[in-house]
């Protein structure tokens, strides 16, 4: 059956060559393949692609009329653009066929030994006046991040990273894809509005969409303590002081240490994402540098 099968493949990649050149050299455009992989999600009109190419109006209209002359979209009758059936059995096939390459185990495998390094040659526990600190070296990582200002932010960035990463299977393995989060910008009295951010691990091949942006984060060092989200907002302390008591233990621990707070970007990294809010978990990551280095890594 593979051979028969093999037969066929290379009879028809043979007899229609000019054709599958053609596919292959469109969707071989880094434009038009935002473009396919857009319209594969929902419909778009013009407009809605020009902001996400971020090019002109000519070069997005090139880009769209060879996607068309293919057959590989088509416009609908509202005015709209739609990914065709031909466009969407040539995803299918690059997709299935990726799926089972070298290349995909071998950046699998390298996500995977990343992370195993981070655990096990980074990771060191320390214990001070019976308070558990985890101290932790984040490699360099290239993130997705989106982010939201409104009374509620959270939900509102979670419910933008979350579209993103169902879209892109980034939410089967949270050791492979953690998610961080922090106030960006932080609240201010008298003000109901404020700012959250959150950055989900991507691969190095990620680009830019509609509301989401690639950033590339360098290494640095954390003190790690963990907390659960739920009980700490609903405590005495957090209503007196209105901060988590674990970042206030945080703060202490550090100035007891062989530590110095950093100017890095304090993080909370949710251990179950996507979870109710009385089942959240997060760590807590406080930017430190070592005093006698007086360097984060």
């Amino acid at each position: 059956m593979d051979d028969e099968q093999d037969s066929k493949s290379r009879r028809l990649c043979k007899e229609y060559q000019a054709d599958i050149l053609e596919v292959i050299q469109a969707l071989g455009n880094l434009h038009r393949y935002k473009i396919l992989m857009t319209l594969v999600d929902h419909n778009s009109d013009f407009q809605e692609l020009l902001a996400i190419l971020n090019l002109g109006k000519t070069a997005t209209s090139h880009h769209l009329r060879k996607l068309g002359d293919l057959n590989l979209i088509v416009k609908t009758h509202r005015g709209k653009y739609a990914i065709s059936h031909d466009g969407k059995s040539f995803l299918h096939a690059i997709a299935k066929g990726y799926s089972e390459t070298y290349l995909k185990r071998r950046f699998d495998q390298q996500l995977q030994t990343l992370y195993n390094q981070n655990r096990t040659k980074f990771r060191k526990k320390y214990k001070m006046n019976k308070f558990p600190v985890k101290i932790v070296s984040l490699p360099p990582m290239k993130v997705a991040s989106v982010r939201a200002i409104s009374p509620t932010p959270e939900n509102d960035a979670w419910t933008k990273l979350e579209k993103y990463a169902m879209k892109h299977n980034l939410l089967e393995n949270h050791e492979l894809h953690p998610i961080y989060g922090f106030n960006n910008p932080d609240p201010t009295q008298g003000q109901k509005e404020y700012g959250y951010e959150f950055w989900i691990r991507v691969d190095s091949f990620t680009q830019s969409e509609k509301d989401v942006i690639i950033k590339e984060i360098p290494s640095a060092l954390y003190a790690v303590k963990e907390c659960n989200l739920f009980e700490e907002s609903q405590s005495d302390f957090f209503k007196k002081n209105g901060i988590l008591e674990s970042w206030s233990q945080l703060f202490h621990w550090v100035e007891e240490s062989e530590y110095q707070r950093g100017t890095h970007q304090y993080l909370e990294k949710s251990l179950n994402p996507g979870h109710d809010i009385e089942e959240l978990i997060l760590e807590l990551h406080m930017p430190i540098i070592n005093s006698r280095k007086g360097v984060g890594n």
